[in-house]
């Protein structure tokens, strides 16, 4: 018998980036309604705790799974909630929240078109899989009938170094300047890598875009790497109300819910700066030494000395997007610099990165991340 009314739930957590932006929403849930989670992850090979082991020692009350290649036991078959399961392997009907990529790869492709290059080209991934096939047809999608011809490097037969070879020869033979659409961070990383061999100017030559958001991968490249994704910490959540639903014995219809919520993380890989005036580069540097001290399109209008539709439409055609999301980017990285310091309390953070009170940094910092500060900072510190 258990010591306390305490639901018990036993979490499976993939190796993905995106694995533990979704764990960071199951226990917010957990937070709010009193569980209790155990946590059983893919780590280290030297390290023996298999998931059938956990469920026979902690006897959970449900359980989370992250994809659909692990064991359920019969009897906790109705009490399993599955994340980004692939329906062609389940068998028999089960409970899951999935993403429907095709938002993010909407993000990812639609900043590509912003920047107007002659031409585009997907990166496929080291081994064919079903997600890098999707964003895959999504790109030819949307590209059907342009101008230009687009290309194409097909997913690997899984041999990395096989693909990396094929990978560089295929950058070298694109037509310049264009915009890539990586089929996730990992592609988009090794492209910059190339770019930076080959002396490709990043975005001037090539413009990446990546997909999925691994913050490690992104911020680490050079440049660092624009990339979409999905709001993984709001599929944790809905999985755990999901569960919830489940183990109160109330019935969930549909069975399977498809999120498709989207975010575009906007890094140095697509921040293009066309051949401008000095006035406009020193523009930009008095929005990077101000944007935290509070100003807004305003202040820098003043100080280009012309109208408000002179200076955005100017500025738009130096930098490819208007004088706020400037502002808003250069915010948003002094944001992430200071969350990742555990002396500065969340509560100071907003008056440092041009905020007048928390709520509105909150607001903004959430739609940039989909996550609160407070749990951003407890996933990367």
């Amino acid at each position: 018998m258990r010591e306390s009314a305490r639901k018990v739930v036993l979490v499976h957590l993939g190796r993905w980036s995106a694995a533990r932006q979704r764990f960071a929403g199951i226990c917010r849930y957990a937070r709010q309604h009193g569980w209790t989670l155990h946590l059983v992850e893919d780590i280290a090979h030297d390290i023996s705790y298999p998931w059938k082991d956990a469920i026979d020692y902690w006897r959970p009350d449900g359980v989370i799974i992250d994809g659909d290649d692990v064991y359920v036991p019969p009897r906790m078959k109705g009490l399993a909630v599955h994340c980004d399961a692939d329906p062609r392997k389940m068998h028999g009907p089960y409970y899951g929240v999935v993403y429907d990529s095709i938002g993010a790869t909407e993000k990812a492709i639609g900043e590509l078109k912003s920047l107007a290059y002659g031409h585009y080209a997907f990166a496929g991934y080291y081994v064919r899989v079903g997600w890098a096939e999707v964003r895959r047809n999504r790109f030819l999608k949307e590209f059907a009938g342009f101008r230009s011809p687009t290309f194409v490097l097909e997913d690997g037969n899984g041999q990395v170094v096989d693909h990396l070879r094929r990978m560089r020869v295929w950058l070298q033979s694109l037509p310049k300047p264009c915009g890539i659409f990586a089929a996730n961070d990992r592609i988009g990383r090794d492209l910059a890598n190339f770019c930076l061999q080959l002396g490709y100017a990043v975005p001037g030559d090539v413009a990446i875009v990546g997909i999925d958001n691994d913050e490690t991968l992104c911020d680490g490249s050079e440049p660092t790497l624009t990339s979409a994704t999905q709001n993984f910490d709001e599929s944790g959540y809905r999985a755990a109300e999901m569960l919830d639903s489940l183990m109160r014995g109330l019935e969930v219809s549909p069975p399977v819910k498809c999120l498709s919520e989207a975010i575009l993380i906007r890094r140095q890989s697509t921040r293009r700066f066309n051949a401008g005036t000095a006035r406009l580069k020193s523009a930009v540097g008095f929005i990077r030494q101000h944007a935290c001290e509070g100003i807004g399109a305003r202040e820098v209008v003043q100080y280009l000395n012309c109208t408000r539709r002179k200076a955005e439409r100017d500025f738009r055609a130096f930098t490819g997007h208007s004088i706020m999301a400037e502002i808003l980017d250069v915010r948003y990285a002094r944001a992430c610099e200071l969350l990742k310091n555990p002396g500065r309390s969340l509560e100071s953070i907003y008056l440092d990165c041009g905020y007048r009170d928390n709520t509105a940094f909150r607001r903004f910092f959430f739609s940039r991340t989909g996550l609160p500060p407070g749990e951003w900072r407890k996933l990367h510190t």
